[in-house]
């Protein structure tokens, strides 16, 4: 018999509403820098127009229901709650409502909260709330190179222009020393000078390559002192190693270009008497012997473990080019590439061990970062990690949550970290990383969306006693969430999951926080926190559904969801139905309604249908919290990363020229 697993939610949590934090969280005074429904008098006309079907000049209760439950249909949509209580409210016991009334009932209506910022009137056509931050025009590839690294704080900006100098003054020195040896010089020219330089920057990258992938000790540091973890840019970890890794492979092969040009034309037009006063003519391979032909250097272990690396090298940056293009981010092609990046660095120690031109120097760079890499990441993660049989599972259409015991070192994990999670029923060999969604005394529970074959095979093979390893934990940005007084959170799809851990714990904060007021009468001054996450499945809103409707009562916390679709765009007239709807919604002062869209109760702001504007909510913010440093974090796809990116630079500029001077640091996570 097929095991059909309990539904129960992720680690639930003591509700924690006390009478006042209801009260301010219901207040309609409050002000909170959230979207308000843009619903105005036409769109409320063209709304009955579109529901009046029989031209008859009213509407009964039954055809507004009815208009609606057809317009969620259209739409491809589920509603929640009772469609025909919230109909009543407009209604107030009358038997139909001629299009004026409807439309001053509905603008009338109050909202639950109110909002800093007046949205601007929406055309038509831009109903699904993108954006045109750009006034039409593309930006170039350079100018959006620039304004990615304009988002970067100081201190990374200050480690690469270091680091460049660095790596220049490394090549020029080089190249000097090999300039003033007459002897190499006179037998291959500047071509020697070129790849030495080269090649000593290559040693200085992959000095620097590995230690951005020192996770357990980047945790310790965030665990043991944020504010370090903060100044050295840890969360930018992963960029750091990608910087390097590029310049590892474009050193290599000037490297490599420099070697061939020497071996190919300089050293074959060379004269007897250069080759003799030559270093290389006193190498072992060639001592005693005369002046090799090109393929005489070639064939030798300096030779060929040289053309292996730039094999390796290529291949494994196609694979990699290969698996960021991919739409389904199929991780064997980044696996395989760094099998080769592997075999590659291993490779440099042979390569330069004959000593043809100077002593070896890849173990003098290379050894330290490679053994502590082995002794702290390899060796625990392969032989110190526990097999673990899952506690609990909970699956929906394309969802799977794990519930997983805790290990020693999951004990008090940051919010916002992540993990590693190898399933040898899966694969023999694969870790995938997956943020902590939520944690209690005993387990912690992660969420996987399907999206590539590994997960796909997991999500068909779970079982109650599947067993797993898990590695880690490892700091994401998501963990300085709780270093700023206000944090604005953008998660798309999936990538809510490092939030939802955060909103976990700022329940247990607000908890002890109302317990402390209760002894001595203070008020609770939190942390500000603002959530907007979006997703194109509606089903996705339940698997966090006990988490967000606690948050809805906390008086520093606001959550704003949007359903994203292209409904907005093959059915406008339903759509404006279903927005006409929320607003209506929305006046409910129940706790216990039910929003018709994402079917959760408590939330104090319906549904939007559409994306964020993202130029609205983060000058909203900035607004509302003048002069203050605002943490802006966002989870999802690399588009919209950009696309916030770029609008936060933008905002930034226009306060700073309205005079005010809030900071608006951006801590972005790509999956």
């Amino acid at each position: 018999m097929a095991h059909k697993p309990t539904t129960r939610p992720l680690l639930p949590i003591e509700t924690c509403r006390s009478n006042s934090a209801t009260e301010a969280s219901m207040s309609t005074t409050e002000s909170c820098a959230i979207e308000a429904p843009d619903v105005d008098g036409d769109l409320a006309l063209r709304v009955f127009d579109s529901l009046d079907t029989i031209h008859s000049g009213v509407l009964s209760p039954a055809l507004l229901a009815g208009g609606i439950r057809a317009a969620a249909a259209t739409c491809r949509l589920s509603l929640h709650g009772d469609i025909d209580g919230v109909v009543g409210q407009v209604f107030f016991q009358r038997w139909h409502i001629d299009a004026t009334q409807f439309a001053d009932v509905v603008t009338s209506l109050p909202n639950l909260r109110t909002s800093v910022f007046d949205p601007p009137k929406t055309p038509r056509s831009d109903i699904d709330g993108n954006d045109n931050t750009t006034n039409g025009r593309n930006p170039s590839r350079l100018h959006a190179m620039w304004m990615s690294f304009q988002a970067y704080p100081s201190s990374i900006k200050v480690w690469w222009g270091l680091y460049a100098v660095l790596n220049v003054a490394v090549f020029l020195w080089k190249f000097d020393v090999y300039h003033q040896r007459k002897p190499a010089f006179n037998l291959s020219g500047y071509s020697v000078c070129i790849a030495r330089g080269a090649a000593q920057v290559n040693l200085l990258n992959g000095f620097f390559l590995l230690w951005p992938t020192f996770t357990r000790l980047q945790y310790a540091v965030t665990k043991a002192n944020l504010d370090i973890a903060h100044a050295l840019a840890l969360e930018h970890r992963v960029v750091c190693h990608i910087v390097h890794g590029i310049l590892f492979y474009i050193s290599g092969w000037v490297h490599v270009a420099g070697q061939a040009v020497s071996i190919w034309i300089k050293i074959p037009r060379a004269s007897r008497d250069a080759w003799a006063q030559s270093v290389l003519s006193k190498a072992p391979e060639f001592a005693g012997k005369p002046k090799p032909g090109p393929m005489g250097f070639v064939v030798t272990l300096t030779g060929w473990t040289g053309v292996v690396m730039v094999v390796c090298s290529v291949v494994a940056c196609v694979f990699k080019t290969a698996y960021v293009r991919s739409r389904r981010r199929n991780i064997r092609w980044n696996m395989l590439a760094h099998v080769l990046d592997g075999i590659m660095f291993g490779l440099t120690f042979v390569h330069g061990v004959r000593g043809w031109l100077e002593p070896p120097q890849a173990v003098v760079f290379l050894a330290i970062p490679t053994i502590v890499y082995v002794v702290v990441e390899v060796f625990p993660r392969y032989f110190c990690t526990r097999l673990s049989a899952v506690s609990h599972f909970t699956k929906t259409n394309d969802t799977l949550t794990l519930y997983i015991p805790k290990t020693k070192r999951f004990q008090n994990v940051l919010p916002g970290s992540f993990l590693r999670l190898h399933v040898p029923l899966v694969h023999k060999y694969e870790w995938h990383p997956f943020s902590i969604t939520a944690q209690d005394k005993h387990e912690v529970a992660v969420q996987i969306q399907v999206s590539g074959d590994w997960t796909r095979r997991l999500y068909d093979v779970v079982h109650p006693h599947l067993y797993v390893h898990i590695d880690g934990p490892i700091p994401a940005p998501a963990v300085e969430v709780r270093q700023y007084s206000v944090a604005l959170l953008f998660g798309a799809g999936i990538g809510i999951t490092p939030y939802i851990s955060v909103l976990q714990q700022c329940l247990v904060d607000a908890k002890q926080h109302d317990l402390s007021s209760r002894r001595h009468s203070t008020p609770h001054m939190g942390q500000q926190v603002y959530v907007h996450w979006q997703t194109n499945k509606q089903t996705m809103f339940k698997t966090h559904q006990h988490i967000l409707e606690q948050v809805g009562a906390l008086p520093n916390l606001d959550v704003q969801l949007y359903l994203t679709g292209n409904f907005a765009k093959t059915a406008p007239d339903a759509t404006d139905v279903l927005r006409v709807l929320q607003k209506m919604t929305s006046t409910c002062v129940d706790s216990n309604s039910v929003d018709p869209i994402s079917g959760l109760a408590n939330l104090p702001l319906p549904t939007k249908l559409g994306r964020p504007k993202y130029h609205g909510i983060l000058t909203a913010v900035a607004n509302a919290h003048r002069h203050a440093e605002i943490g802006v974090f966002f989870c999802g796809p690399a588009a919209i990363k950009t696309t916030i990116r770029d609008t936060l630079h933008q905002v930034t500029t226009e306060c700073h020229k309205a005079g005010n001077n809030v900071t608006l640091k951006y801590h972005p996570e790509v999956f």
